[in-house]
């Protein structure tokens, strides 16, 4: 089970109102989960754009350590403090560029993306 998903759950079951031998059922079924390996199968873990599908967001991209590496940083040279700095704060800029009045990035894609699906976009307009 993804790692982050598998806290969360952790997280709430801590914060729930089931009683203690609920929350230890509950728990054994998570380590259950997090060590289950079905056969047959090849199940993957998503990607960032399948876990988007999955609630409905859809992100424009995403960094990871290829990221840096394609722009000319080496993740290896930075501590995990860091590295989690780093990208908190480069994926809080680009948010902020894109979102920006100055360069009508957002508006603009979805325009052309109207336009390029031959949605009448007065049709759909709020």
């Amino acid at each position: 089970m993804n790692i982050a998903y598998s806290l969360y759950l952790q997280n709430a079951l801590e914060h729930s109102t089931l009683t203690d031998e609920e929350k230890q059922g509950a728990q054994a079924f998570l380590k259950f989960l997090s060590n289950y390996k079905p056969k047959g199968l090849s199940l993957r873990e998503p990607d960032f754009y399948g876990y988007g599908d999955a609630f409905g967001q859809y992100g424009v991209t995403y960094f990871d350590k290829g990221s840096l590496e394609d722009n000319g940083i080496d993740p290896g040279k930075l501590d995990a403090l860091q590295f989690d700095q780093l990208m908190t704060r480069w994926t809080e800029e680009a948010h902020d560029m894109l979102g920006s009045d100055c360069c009508g990035i957002i508006p603009d894609s979805l325009d052309n993306a109207i336009q390029a699906l031959g949605i009448d976009r007065e049709s759909i307009e709020a």
